[in-house]
């Protein structure tokens, strides 16, 4: 049974992340599924593609899940903690160092992945829900913003405003990595500049970039967006909501 607490939720806090924000896009909620994990009828898509092009479908509207025979790049399989098939050997000197063109080696490539955290074990989830926050039936792991470098700076802030310090961000790495993988696993938002090939693949814009939130940060920065000012005011409702859902 859907939580009506949990969809009021999510369309409330949908419409004000919009109207704060001047978002052109959804935030999307993404969950991460285990094997046997409901997936609240959401439809799988019949085409395959990289998640990066799959988040910007969802971002514009469309609800859906997704398993590892629809997921085209192996890259997006490994960060999201599929069963990809991959060795490191082939992930390194053929994925990373000839089609995403990381660095001009395996050897540096692999030296260069070095300091990124690390994707969830693999194959310890089988599915990934993806919908627009207005439209999500489960409260997300994860929450990505779509937006540019002015308002992504006071997301930031806002995320951190009780308990300020420096925000560790690493910006340059696959786009499903930094916007989905990294936040999942490490418990922090984090930034993607979205690398070329994210960026041709899922049509983004010059100006665009990706804010991941994991579901504790993103409570974090729903509460503190109420004790900042704002013009367009009404946001107080979402106190009683967020009291429901979080206490």
């Amino acid at each position: 049974m859907i939580s009506t607490k949990i969809t009021k939720f999510n369309r409330s806090v949908n419409d004000l992340l919009l109207r704060v924000y001047q978002l052109k896009y959804f935030p999307v909620g993404i969950k991460f599924i285990k094997k046997g994990g409901k997936t609240f009828n959401l439809p799988r898509p019949k085409q395959r593609k990289t998640v990066c092009a799959f988040l910007k479908k969802a971002a514009r509207g469309e609800a859906f899940f997704l398993d590892k025979d629809v997921i085209s790049c192996p890259g997006g399989l490994k960060w999201m903690g599929f069963h990809s098939g991959l060795t490191e050997t082939y992930f390194y000197k053929y994925f990373l160092g000839e089609v995403e063109k990381v660095k001009s080696s395996p050897e540096i490539a692999e030296r260069f992945l070095d300091f990124l955290p690390q994707p969830p074990k693999e194959g310890l989830y089988s599915r990934l829900l993806f919908s627009p926050l207005k439209f999500c039936r489960f409260l997300p792991d994860v929450v990505v913003i779509i937006t540019n470098p002015r308002y992504a700076y006071q997301i930031i802030v806002a995320a951190y405003l009780d308990e300020y310090h420096l925000v560790r961000t690493i910006p340059i790495c696959a786009a499903c990595h930094g916007s989905i993988s990294i936040p999942f696993t490490t418990g922090e938002l984090n930034i993607s500049m979205i690398d070329p090939m994210s960026r041709k693949i899922g049509n983004y814009r010059d100006d665009e970039l990706l804010i991941g939130i994991p579901r504790p940060r993103f409570n974090a920065l729903i509460n503190n967006m109420k004790k900042l000012p704002s013009k367009r005011g009404k946001e107080t409702i979402i106190a009683k909501i967020i009291k429901k859902i979080i206490d």
